[in-house]
């Protein structure tokens, strides 16, 4: 699965909470993933943006507050892919539109094989501590999936005879690793590098996940810190990285991919009518609609500059970490002091403090005041999408493995294609 929601599917999910949060003021919209902290995080997190609600405008200050909500620091509530997602949710909100063409990957380099298992040793090498790390490495091959779909698989490139069934074992001795790809891709990308190990298992040494409209031209570098399953690992160097070497692609290639691309959202992009319902509309199709949807990005800046108007007006407008609920405006307070009203005196029940919004507005409470209920007024893009469906995610678990392989030969000569290591 992907280890952050793709930038389709997150923007689903943020419409589809917000038309069911506003159908009746007493919805409640429960998110939870396997663990229930990087996926839900991030989701709630551009939630809490997406709305403005409790004055949130900046992912990164809203991940710190849920951090602080659930009692553990912000670098253990996320993990590289789900950030890197979270700083283009916020170009997102501040208006920087993806890119819409296609990218050629030619390649991908790696800095030097991890240490992940002690290889053979070579010619002229001395049995000491320092030649005894440069004899480590593993058997990488790296996948690249697309929609959940694996799309390309590679073993590393040592040597120009080197046969497509072989999957060669690489030290650290050998240097940088390249891998060669030339594949079109485009939107939500998930790369993913495996070790075969000797006694034939696999186990995942790292994965990135991202998104081709927001890369910078040509090369995309991911440091060690910005793998998941790389940065907290001692087997990698801390100035491991990972080279992504893109090149623009010609237009009759663009249009090809686009054209491939468009039929298999025709068989794939919508599912059959069911009984008063309607089609269910892919994440593909809401890619789409941030690339290029013009009614998308005007709800952008509405909204945006809708949460500039309220900051200026409320100078209490902001997020709410550790703000009591019943606090009212600054004006409000001054208007207190003067008429000798104590606000102090109010009595907080355990579930009046430290909480955002209404979520506890079903329990029996006598208002001071009788609150007047204003329709809420639906824009034409939220009213368009009212009624879709929710996708069906597949979900995997990722277990880094930190045990290390016994000893065996250089070259691992795969019985079966390379594509069967999935």
């Amino acid at each position: 699965g992907s280890p952050s929601p793709p930038l389709g599917l997150l923007l689903k999910l943020l419409i589809s909470m917000e038309n069911w949060m506003k159908a009746d003021d007493r919805n409640v919209a429960v998110v939870h993933c396997l663990t229930g902290k990087g996926r839900t995080s991030t989701v709630l997190a551009a939630f809490l943006c997406w709305m403005g609600e409790a004055g949130f405008g900046d992912i990164n200050k809203a991940l710190e507050y849920i951090a602080k909500c659930k009692q553990i620091p912000t670098e253990e509530l996320t993990i590289p892919s789900q950030r890197r997602y979270a700083s283009y949710f916020k170009n997102m909100l501040d208006g920087v539109r993806p890119s819409q063409p296609p990218l050629l990957l030619k390649r991908i380099i790696m800095s030097e094989a991890p240490k992940f298992a002690k290889g053979p040793t070579r010619e002229n090498m001395k049995e000491s501590p320092e030649d005894e790390k440069k004899l480590m490495g593993c058997a990488p091959y790296l996948q690249i999936f697309k929609g959940g779909k694996l799309v390309f698989t590679t073993a590393a490139t040592l040597h120009v005879q080197q046969a497509d069934e072989e999957l060669p074992f690489v030290q650290v001795i050998d240097g940088t690793v390249p891998f060669n790809i030339e594949e079109v891709i485009q939107g939500d990308i998930l790369i993913r590098c495996r070790h075969l190990t000797f006694n034939k298992q696999r186990v995942s040494m790292f994965r990135a996940a991202f998104h081709t409209g927001y890369v910078p031209p040509n090369v995309l570098r991911l440091t060690k810190s910005q793998l998941d399953g790389a940065c907290a690992d001692r087997r990698y160097p801390d100035d491991f990285f990972l080279d992504l070497i893109f090149e623009k692609v010609d237009s009759e290639t663009a249009t090809k991919h686009l054209e491939e691309q468009a039929e298999e959202e025709d068989d794939h992009g919508e599912s059959p009518k069911k009984e008063g319902k309607g089609p269910v509309v892919k994440a593909s199709n809401y890619d789409a609609m941030l690339q290029g949807d013009s009614r998308f990005w005007d709800v952008i800046n509405s909204r945006r500059q809708e949460h500039t108007s309220r900051k200026n007006d409320d100078p209490l407008w902001g997020p709410t970490v550790g703000r009591r609920r019943g606090e009212g405006t600054k004006k409000e307070e001054d208007g207190g002091a003067k008429t000798g009203t104590d606000s102090a005196s109010k009595q907080q029940t355990p579930f009046d403090t430290f909480s955002i919004g209404n979520e506890f507005d079903f329990l029996p409470v006598e208002p001071a005041t009788a609150a007047v209920s204003k329709p809420v007024e639906k824009d034409s893009l939220m009213e368009a999408l009212h009624a879709l469906d929710e996708d069906e995610v597949e979900t995997e678990e990722v277990v880094f493995d930190d045990s290390d392989a016994p000893k065996s030969e250089s070259t691992i000569s795969a019985e079966t294609p390379l594509d069967s290591y999935n």
